[in-house]
């Protein structure tokens, strides 16, 4: 049984997938397992998955998905597989690796002599001693995008969208029982989740932004000032479902 299952959601990763830093992570960390969830990709995603399975059999999963359904429901559809692992600690890392793997075991001794700590997320926080290298236009649009969310979910979070968070997997199991209503800003939609089930004082006191040292920009990214419509719609129906599920109380 691994100490901890992370999943890493990836859709036609054919050329950011750095398979050389995995074995070298893999290798140095024995009771980790990745869970890779190919998301329909149309190029030779699959076959690079593959051959990683056949190089650690006991360490890499990989789910593979027909057609693309986007990164929110590739991340809950890679959970279901985390949570059979059996690992106390399970979450989701970007395939890009703009936060390196080597981070993933420092994040989850953050919740060592914690027990009622839930969630530890990575948080790019553009500091003095830190490496985080993000362009201006992705910093800009980040800050608007984390005080838009902030406000919405009235909790004083830094950074939603960082892809690289954990959980304890008895709370993963309650965030992702349910479909997620989002594709693009699904963070927020666990975020919120977590506030219906928990309460809004339990965040504040069981989830934890760590302040990455490193980060960096990785080329491919799809943000554009376009997506601001699509967005504000995601934002829309998560305020929706959350209604919905008051309503069904």
């Amino acid at each position: 049984m691994p100490d901890i299952c992370v999943v890493i959601p990836c859709y036609n990763e054919e050329k950011r997938l750095n398979v050389p830093a995995v074995s070298a992570f893999l290798s140095e960390q024995p009771k980790l397992m990745l869970v890779f969830v190919d998301d329909g990709s149309r190029d030779g995603t699959g076959v690079m998955l593959e051959e990683l399975v056949k190089r650690f059999p006991w360490q890499i999963r990989v789910v593979t998905l027909e057609r693309n359904g986007g990164k929110a429901e590739a991340v809950r559809a890679g959970m279901a597989a985390a949570v059979e692992s059996e690992a106390p600690l399970v979450g989701y890392w970007d395939a890009d690796f703009s936060t390196p793997l080597r981070l993933i075991p420092v994040m989850a001794e953050l919740f060592e002599g914690k027990p009622r700590l839930e969630i530890v997320c990575g948080c790019r926080l553009q500091r003095l001693g830190a490496d985080i290298r993000r362009s201006v236009f992705r910093h800009l649009v980040g800050r608007c995008f984390a005080t838009l969310a902030s406000l919405f979910l009235r909790l004083p979070v830094y950074d939603t969208q960082c892809g690289a968070k954990l959980l304890r997997v008895r709370t993963a199991k309650i965030l992702f029982r349910e479909p997620l209503v989002t594709r693009w800003i699904f963070d927020v939609e666990l975020f919120s989740r977590f506030i219906q089930y928990f309460g809004r004082r339990a965040a504040l006191r069981r989830i934890y932004e760590y302040p990455l040292p490193e980060w960096r920009d990785v080329s491919g990214s799809t943000l554009t000032v376009w997506c601001a419509p699509r967005i504000l719609l995601e934002f829309w129906r998560i305020a929706a479902d959350t209604r919905r599920r008051l309503c069904d109380k």
